[in-house]
């Protein structure tokens, strides 16, 4: 930049000193031949200061993306090759999130999905809402898992680059499912039974059994909403014995 500067002030000196043998001239107070070693003196800081400005435009370095300066790889006055990376700029305004689902589970998921994401800020859980915006179309055969990827905006920072963090995939979504306790379902030698209360008397029910969360299983067929389900002592009672309901919980 100091050349730049004596450059510019060259061309400032010269282009007065123009400007005074012009008049010069006008006047015929000087010979024609002043006036041209002004115009040739003129025309070479031109040509200086336009080397100069180019060299300083090669030296200014300008990062591809907005972002946060993360990392300064080179000092100042560092001679350097074409290529060389100077400094990582890091932009986190919008981050993706890359999950391996297994393979059981990667057909319930498509592009466009929500999921849930949870990290740890200062000891509290904070949650943001992502869109899933890649699934592979390759699994991997070590893992058995699909590479998935969802996006999210970043704004408030809260997530960092090679950041571990929790994320909720919500497979499928059952509406008026009926969920009883797994301990509650009877296997019988070729289906599974529950007991329900009919008036008085204890009544065998086969189901068709679906999901299971934890210690609950849902049940596809076989039980209707406000049925009576015995689910302590149902393994001593039989089809028709009178039972006496000793708590009752909805």
């Amino acid at each position: 930049r100091p050349l730049f500067k004596i450059a510019e002030a060259q061309v400032e000196r010269d282009q007065i000193e123009f400007d005074r043998m012009t008049n010069l001239v006008k006047q015929d107070a000087t010979p024609r031949r002043d006036l041209e070693n002004a115009t040739t003196q003129l025309a070479i800081s031109k040509a200086r200061l336009e080397e100069v400005s180019a060299r300083l435009d090669r030296t200014r370095i300008l990062a591809p993306t907005a972002g946060v300066l993360n990392e300064l790889l080179v000092e100042q006055g560092e001679y350097v090759d074409a290529g060389t990376a100077v400094a990582e700029v890091v932009d986190t305004h919008t981050v993706k999130v890359v999950v391996e689902v297994p393979e059981r589970d990667i057909a319930f998921f498509d592009i466009g999905q929500k999921a849930g994401i949870f990290v740890d800020v200062k000891g509290q859980e904070s949650s943001l809402v992502g869109t899933i915006t890649f699934i592979s179309e390759l699994a991997d055969a070590q893992t058995r898992s699909t590479r998935m990827e969802i996006t999210l905006e970043n704004k408030e920072r809260l997530l960092r680059s090679g950041q571990i963090v929790l994320v909720r995939l919500t497979r499928r979504t059952l509406k008026d499912a009926i969920l009883v306790p797994l301990l509650a379902v009877i296997p019988m030698e070729d289906s599974k039974a529950v007991y329900v209360v009919n008036s008085t008397e204890a009544e065998r029910r086969e189901v068709e059994l679906g999901i299971i969360k934890g210690d609950r299983v849902q049940i596809r067929r076989g039980l209707e909403p406000g049925d009576r389900l015995i689910i302590a002592g149902h393994r001593f009672v039989a089809p028709g014995q009178e039972v006496n309901v000793v708590s009752e919980n909805k």
